[in-house]
């Protein structure tokens, strides 16, 4: 609750274990409180969030893993992971070879020394994915990960956040109010309106049914 106003309510929902799943909704509709509620963000007034079976409230909130890092800068081919992030069960000596593969893995092998502000859109999303990636986190969340790129890049962006999520199998939770992002990304989409769950479906499901569908209309 954000003082009188409720921002999600009776939401109740399981996410698989490798599944990317999106909760789409228009503005207002509570999606981004869902996502922030599994950041540990802010506290949840009632209920309780599970992930992989242990309550979120039990993990130190000074390290809760399946937080997403914020870009700060890159970090170096040649050097360990910066900004207190390093690959788990690496052995130190081996972490710069581990941050090398990742950035190479997400095409920014030779963009190790530059400064977020010398990077273009699209490349400061994938240092994000890089530095989510090498921390191993058991959740990966995305809140609207494409909304500031031109539809290019959008489109471009949406193959390689896919087929990564392919590749590496982590549990994906997005938040988009784009249809055709939440379409082409999930394995199932989670429409809200009003803080409330409307519609869970796959993409195919959604879209056989768009006639008839909620999302139509945002």
């Amino acid at each position: 609750m954000y003082g009188a106003i409720t921002a999600v309510k009776d939401l109740a929902l399981t996410v698989r274990q490798g599944e990317f799943l999106t909760i789409l909704g228009p503005s207002g509709s509570g999606k981004s409180t869902a996502l922030i509620l599994l950041a540990r963000f802010i506290s949840r007034s009632e209920g309780d969030i599970l992930i992989g079976g242990r309550s979120v409230a039990a993990v130190p909130s000074a390290r809760p893993r399946h937080r997403v890092p914020k870009l700060r800068a890159i970090p170096a081919p040649n050097s360990p992971p910066q900004f207190g992030i390093s690959p788990r069960g690496v052995k130190a000596s081996e972490r710069a070879n581990c941050v090398d593969r990742i950035l190479k893995r997400v095409h920014l092998k030779d963009f190790g020394g530059r400064m977020p502000s010398q990077l273009s859109g699209d490349q400061q999303q994938r240092v994000a994915l890089a530095l989510a990636l090498i921390a191993d986190p058991p959740v990966l969340l995305l809140d609207e990960p494409l909304g500031a790129l031109d539809r290019n890049l959008r489109e471009q962006m949406q193959g390689e956040i896919k087929s990564l999520h392919k590749e590496f199998g982590i549990t994906t939770v997005c938040v988009t109010h784009d249809q055709e992002e939440a379409l082409t990304l999930s394995d199932r989409v989670v429409v809200m309106r009003g803080g409330v769950i409307e519609q869970v479906d796959t993409p195919e499901a959604l879209y056989d049914r768009r006639r008839h569908c909620s999302w139509q209309t945002f």
